[in-house]
This record gives C-alpha cells, structure tokens and sequence, in this order.
C-alpha cells in the first residue's frame, strides 16, 4: 500500500534512498565536478598547443590521457548503479505486483501528476480543445495527447494511444515556440520513425512547428517583465538592462543553417516592441555543454 499514489519513478527514488549512502553520490557529484573542470582546462590547452610550449603541450596529452582512464572508470561505476536500479526494480515488482501495474499503465497512459499550481500541458491540451470544440466545430470533438521524448508520458505511449483511439487526423503541437533542427525536428523525426509502418498511412497529420513570432507569447512575455520592473523603484529602473537567455546551440549546428538563433532574436524583437525599447537589451545563451564552440555571448559572463 506504502506505493499505491507513487508514479513508478517515485517507487524506484523512494526505495533506491532507502538503500544508498548520501555520501556516495556526493562523492559521485563532487568527482564529475572536479573532472569537467580540469577536462576542460587541458582541452583549451589542446586547442591552443600551436601557441604553448612543448613541455606544456606534452603534459597537457598525458593529462588528457588520465582524464579518459577517469571517465572509463567513471563509466563502471554508473554500469553497476544502473544494474543496481534494475535489480531494485525487479524486487519492488515482486513485492507489491498490484501498485506497481496500476502505477505502469498510469505513466503509459499518459497521466501527468502535477504539484504545483501552474498549469500544466494537461491542462493546456484540455483548454485547447475546449477552444478548438467551439470555434471548429466541424472537426470537433479534439481530444489531446502529451507526449515527452525522454520523461513518461512517452511521445511512443500517446502515439500507441491515438492509434487506439482511431484518430484520423493528427496535429503535432510542439511546445517548442523557437524552431531547431536538435528539438522540434528531433521530436518530429521521431514521430514519423515511429508512426510510418504503424497505420499504413491512414492516420493524416498536420504539424506547427513553430510560433516564436506570434504576438500573444510576445505579449506574455512583455507582460511578465512588466510585472517585474514595478517592483523596482524608479531610480533601479532607470539603470535596468533586459538579458533575454536562452538555451544555446553549438556552432556547427548554426553553420549547417539552423534557424534556431534567428528565430530566438525575432522573438526578442517583438517582447521589445511590445515595450516600446524603453530599456537597453542583450540576448545571450545558456546550458552550454562541452567543449565545443556554442552561441555566445554566455549568460553567466554576460552578467560578470
């Protein structure tokens, strides 16, 4: 019964923190931490080894060398807390074999549990089709689906779901307002890949794949900022500068023509025409991984 309200996630946290030690997956933490940073350092040496001295660029190799024996170590220990994590969910089955089906057919249904007191894509896909229902009544009644590329509900669980259902017609909605080749047309080559041999083509699908330039998110947005600057007195506000930051792209994907930057900036542009440019603005980038070139400038040096 102690299982009977938890998503199968929350089953394996709960009794995976009833078995693991704090201390180690600090230590897991602390050790990643520190590996990214010096990984870090000897790949810019690396990358500047035309410009450093010999010596330097030797040590700079070998260190590099035992960064990889770290990762493959690394590498082991995740293998034996994934292993771990499949044996505990084998015993959290077999021990309470009821909770856990009905907590799996709740994720796969596509059930979303929300804790807080926003509104969540369920709630968004409900409004939505209580919209569509009164203004298109002649492809009504909607119905929505929520799907997720790599947290339940699974986008594969809500296709087998409108399969189920017999939907004909399909619009993919993603939730992306920006368009990039690495999250909307990810999630829409996934949603072909899976759908192309499973309805011979008898389920028709429409796509927006995009609205960073539609007037009523710019107006949101200015709306929010608006709310922010009047908890500023006027003296704060009068030396305000607006960062826009938003997640960033690494350049090759710029340069093979993703149109992901542009279509950020016309978002920006539109949010500072709804308030009239009355503050300086810079739009910068956040959530870079690696040590690859990505958009810049970064939002932590921006504000530095």
């Amino acid at each position: 019964d102690c299982f009977q309200n938890y998503s199968p996630s929350e089953v394996f946290v709960q009794s995976l923190a009833r078995q693991t030690d704090e201390g180690d997956v600090e230590t897991i933490l602390c050790h990643q931490r520190d590996l990214l940073s010096r990984y870090e350092k000897t790949n810019e040496m690396l990358v500047n080894s035309t410009t450093v001295s010999a010596m330097r660029s030797q040590n700079a190799a070998v260190d590099f060398k035992r960064h990889v024996t770290v990762l493959r170590e690394m590498k082991k220990d995740l293998d034996y807390v994934f292993r771990k994590v499949r044996v505990l969910k084998s015993r959290i089955k077999d021990r309470n074999p009821e909770a856990f089906a009905v907590a799996e057919r709740s994720v796969n249904s596509g059930r979303l549990r929300s804790d807080s007191s926003t509104v969540d894509e369920a709630d968004e896909g409900k409004l939505l089709c209580d919209k569509l229902d009164k203004i298109c009544p002649e492809s009504g009644p909607h119905k929505h689906y929520v799907g997720f590329r790599y947290t339940p509900p699974l986008t594969e669980h809500a296709l087998d779901a409108m399969i189920a259902d017999g939907i004909e017609h399909a619009v993919a909605f993603s939730q992306y307002p920006q368009y990039s080749c690495a999250t909307s047309g990810s999630s829409f080559n996934a949603i072909y890949n899976y759908m192309k041999n499973k309805t011979d083509g008898k389920m028709k699908w429409s796509l927006i794949d995009r609205w960073g330039t539609n007037r009523f998110l710019a107006k949101t947005f200015a709306t929010l900022i608006r709310g922010e600057l009047e908890k500023c007195d006027e003296v704060t506000r009068k030396n305000i500068v607006l960062l826009f930051t938003a997640h960033s792209l690494p350049m090759k994907a710029v340069e093979r023509g993703d149109p992901y930057p542009a279509e950020v900036g016309a978002t920006v542009q539109l949010v500072m025409e709804e308030l009239k440019f009355a503050y300086p603005y810079r739009l910068v980038w956040q959530s870079k991984v690696g040590p690859l070139p990505w958009l810049s400038p970064a939002t932590d040096a921006a504000i530095e």
